[in-house]
């Protein structure tokens, strides 16, 4: 089904869709999300987080922008909106056709860090969303993704 919503080999689909996963799931407010990916266009941002309540009004996400400034951030969102915590303000460039690592990690004190293929790419710090979070999305804006390994560690 993931591979499905977000664009599987050898499925054609037209460009500029959304595609959404929410999957509940009780994860602590201290985690690591790790997700290995290949992606072939540059254009869509891909979304991955965690949400907090059953209608995923609040979250921490880290996004993808092939092509865009910046890259990678990583970003709250709250009934007030997306507020940028962190960035990679430079260009990065997954689709060459090889798997990446993407980690987004958060520790008891608020401290967050993206890393892609074992290098940090984005740092933030915020502690405003306090409590478990209640599952994990994923949010493709239009891009291919092949999605090839998913885990979610407790910190």
């Amino acid at each position: 089904m993931l591979g499905a919503l977000l664009n599987t080999q050898g499925t054609t689909q037209q460009q500029n869709q959304f595609a959404s996963i929410y999957t509940p799931v009780k994860i602590p407010n201290a985690f690591s999300l790790s997700a290995t990916l290949t992606s072939r266009d540059k254009q869509g941002a891909l979304n991955l987080g965690v949400y907090q309540g059953a209608s995923a009004a609040s979250l921490y996400r880290m996004v993808y922008q092939p092509g865009a400034q910046p890259g990678i951030a990583i970003q709250k969102v709250t009934s007030a909106g997306a507020v940028t915590l962190g960035s990679y303000n430079s260009f990065v460039n997954l689709e060459d056709g090889s798997p990446h690592t993407l980690v987004f990690s958060r520790d008891a004190q608020g401290n967050m860090t993206v890393t892609l293929d074992g290098q940090q790419a984005a740092t933030a710090k915020d502690t405003s969303l306090t409590g478990d979070m209640a599952g994990l999305l994923f949010i493709n804006s239009g891009g291919s993704y092949y999605i090839r390994e998913v885990k979610v560690l407790t910190n």
